[in-house]
């Protein structure tokens, strides 16, 4: 979810999914893995 831009890196922190050891650093990790076009793979698997 992270990579592909699916979540911000701010909600998986706060839903305990991602560990941050710098909380301060989350906005800058919501901009780098935020993507415009939202992920979707159109191959059923």
């Amino acid at each position: 979810m992270l990579y592909l831009g699916d979540r911000r890196p701010s909600a998986l922190a706060a839903a305990g999914r991602l560990e941050v050891p710098r909380p301060a650093a989350l906005p800058h990790a919501d901009a780098l893995f935020h993507t415009a076009v939202p992920p979707w793979c159109g191959t059923p698997f």
